[in-house]
């Protein structure tokens, strides 16, 4: 039996403003021995389906030929990483019904059956919400703060640090906030 350890696919916008869908996880196998899945699994499709009823085919699909953990619990566990781009411009968090369907053949058989793994899976989106990314750059920021005081207590006694906002072609982003420290000697 075929499983996920994660099924969260995210969604991110490209710079020509279509959607990309990535869902990166463990393929768990359940098994009573330990064998080569890439050599033995046959086929492989993998595609969701949004709640307005489209159909995204995920049309890149990496499997690791080697164990990423050691064999334990009679299950094997393989990276796994499925990509596509859409032509969709627009997206909110949703869930989708993912849908894998796979065949593992020892004998190269055809007449061996296809399996399939269907789950209702969460849409996490990385573009919707302009405010909550420029407080996630804020606090990355402001941990980047943290680490260089901490680099410099012993070398210098004051240190202050902004956050700026660069504007390019009157595009505003969360990566246009960028971080100047500037820092002072008191030594007499």
């Amino acid at each position: 039996m075929l499983d996920l350890a994660d099924y969260t696919i995210r969604a991110f916008k490209k710079k020509d403003g279509r959607i990309s869908f990535h869902l990166k996880s463990f393929i768990l196998v359940t098994t009573n021995v330990n064998f080569s899945l890439t050599t033995y699994l046959r086929d492989f499709h993998c595609s969701f389906t949004l709640p307005d009823d489209r159909d995204i085919e995920f049309n890149k699909t990496a499997i690791g030929a080697r164990l990423f953990f050691p064999y334990e619990f009679n299950t094997m566990a393989h990276y796994f990483k499925a990509s596509t781009v859409s032509d969709l411009r627009d997206l909110k968090p949703c869930l989708a019904k993912l849908n894998i369907i796979y065949r593992i053949s020892f004998t190269g058989h055809p007449i061996e059956c296809s399996k399939s793994l269907q789950k209702v899976v969460p849409i996490v989106t990385f573009f919707d919400n302009f405010e909550e990314l420029v407080h996630l750059r804020i606090i990355h920021l402001l941990l980047s703060i943290e680490s260089i005081a901490m680099q410099i207590k012993n070398n210098w006694h004051f240190c202050y640090a902004i956050i700026v906002l660069r504007q390019e072609n009157n595009v505003v982003s969360p990566n246009s906030l960028e971080l100047e420290t500037t820092c002072f000697s008191l030594s007499k």
